[in-house]
Formats: structure tokens, C-alpha cells, sequence
């Protein structure tokens, strides 16, 4: 601990303090902070990996009932091919700027940013809460959208699965005894 600093006493001055009340010490390490909202984050963080796991299946379901039956395999590869060159790849490059937008301590060597040594916590879950927030809403936005306008074909060529069950009757799927008579 260290007392009766001038950068302290300059400091509580241009920060409007009350100086009767300062007591001109200033302490090593971090400041105290208090964590409020706590409850809200979870709630709010609950509703997020909600939205996250049922987004998911709808998405398959779209890409199962518009592809074609012979295309599906192919459809759901360039589906995961697309989602990682387009969402994952892009997604971790957005988080890295969206913490390094935060910071506010740099250490530096040769005058050159190198690692963040202080992040401002009120900033960096604003920015990550409001990009995650931001892309479930967009991906909402997209299915609603995918829904509204999908028309299924008139005419429908293709036999799928669900067609070729359903055409199966109960005393078809009974198994025929074939007997052979020799003779």
C-alpha cells in the first residue's frame, strides 16, 4: 500500500471525489468490483443455448423436406460445408475483434500492441451478449422467411421414403410362404 500519492490525489480530483473523504492510499492489484445482474445474464444465457439447440433441427428438416431425395446426402454436406466456411471460420475472426475492441490495456513491446492485459468487463459482455443476440435473431428471421415463401412442387416425379411406406398396405407386408411340390 502506498500513501499520500500525487497521481492518486490528481486522479480522485478530475474524477470529481470528494477529497475530505479520500483517503489518499492507493492499493496494488485490481479493483473491487461487484457483479450485478447476475440472475438476468442466466436467463437471458438460457433462452440463447435454447435458441441455439432449436434452431438446429429446424434447419435439417428444411433442407430434408426442399432437396430432392437422391440429393439429401449430398444436400446436408455442402449444408455443414457452408455453415463452417460462412459461420465458424468467420464467427471466431468477429469474437477476436469484437474482445480486442474492449480492451483497455495493452501491453506493448517496440511500440506494438501485443496482448490485452485488462478488459473492460461492462463492454466485453455487452458486445458478445449483443453479437450472439444478434445472430440468433437473424437466423430466426431466416427460417420465418424460408417458411413463409416455400411452396412445395406440384407435381412430384420423385418417390421418397415416407411416399413408399405410406403405399405399402398391412396384408402386403404379411411374409408369403412359397412352397414347392416336387413332383
Amino acid at each position: 500500500m502506498w500513501t499520500d500519492c500525487t497521481c492518486a490525489n490528481s486522479l480522485a480530483e478530475s474524477r470529481s471525489v470528494d477529497l475530505s473523504s479520500f483517503d489518499h492510499q492507493v492499493v496494488s492489484g485490481l479493483c473491487e468490483t461487484t457483479c450485478g445482474g447476475v440472475l438476468l445474464f442466466m436467463i437471458v444465457f438460457s433462452l440463447l443455448v435454447l435458441a441455439t439447440f432449436c434452431s438446429a433441427m429446424p434447419i435439417q428438416q428444411a433442407v430434408l423436406r426442399v432437396v430432392p431425395f437422391q440429393q439429401r446426402t449430398m444436400s446436408l454436406g455442402y449444408g455443414w460445408l457452408f455453415m463452417r466456411c460462412f459461420g465458424s471460420i468467420p464467427g471466431a475472426v468477429f469474437f477476436g475483434m469484437a474482445i480486442d475492441n474492449t480492451c483497455i490495456l495493452w501491453k506493448t513491446d517496440c511500440g506494438e500492441k501485443q496482448t490485452c492485459l485488462r478488459y473492460s468487463s461492462h463492454d466485453l459482455s455487452f458486445a458478445i451478449f449483443a453479437f450472439a443476440i444478434g445472430l440468433k435473431t437473424l437466423i430466426v428471421f431466416s427460417l420465418a422467411i424460408a417458411y413463409w415463401f416455400y411452396r412445395p412442387p406440384a407435381d412430384s416425379s420423385e418417390v421418397d421414403a415416407a411416399q413408399i411406406t405410406a403405399r405399402i398396405k398391412p396384408e402386403d407386408s404379411k411374409p408369403q410362404i412359397i412352397s414347392s411340390q416336387r413332383g
